[in-house]
């Protein structure tokens, strides 16, 4: 029995391409594009990803208010302080809050242990003010 494997005059009709294999930094990618009518298939490299620096990758912006939340938690349920909008005229050195400090929980948690374990403390304020490098004083005031 003959079997004709011939194109038909019609041509290819290839379809969209499509990514079969992505790029990343150490290695290139590929996509192809194959013929509806014959199977033949198209394949083209994608280059390799260019490597960004930190400095470069979008960064989430820093969100205070979810740390002051925190701090607000760890005072009432953990240091048994009280919050009181009135405590804002005492307080120690700022905790400075950003998206580059990595220690900023326990920092506000040993402040707060501290204040919770001194006689003198009962109540707590916590608010912050922006820097001019996008990062924040965190105050904790106490009365």
């Amino acid at each position: 029995m003959y079997t004709d494997d011939r194109v038909p005059a019609l041509g290819h009709s290839y379809g969209e391409w499509k990514v079969v294999k992505d790029a990343t930094v150490s290695e290139t990618g590929l996509e192809e594009q194959v013929c509806s009518r014959c199977g033949a298939k198209n394949q083209k490299i994608i280059e390799k990803r260019e490597e960004t620096s930190a400095s470069e990758s979008p960064e989430e912006p820093f969100d205070i208010e979810s740390w002051i939340v925190y701090a607000q938690n760890y005072a009432v349920n953990t240091a048994k302080l009280n919050l009181e909008p009135s405590a804002i005229y005492c307080w120690d050195t700022p905790i400075v809050a950003g998206s580059h400090c990595v220690y900023l929980e326990r920092d506000i948690s040993d402040r707060l242990d501290q204040y919770g374990k001194d006689p003198s403390i009962t109540d707590v304020w916590i608010w912050a003010e922006p820097l001019e490098d996008g990062s924040y004083n965190l105050f904790i005031g106490y009365a």
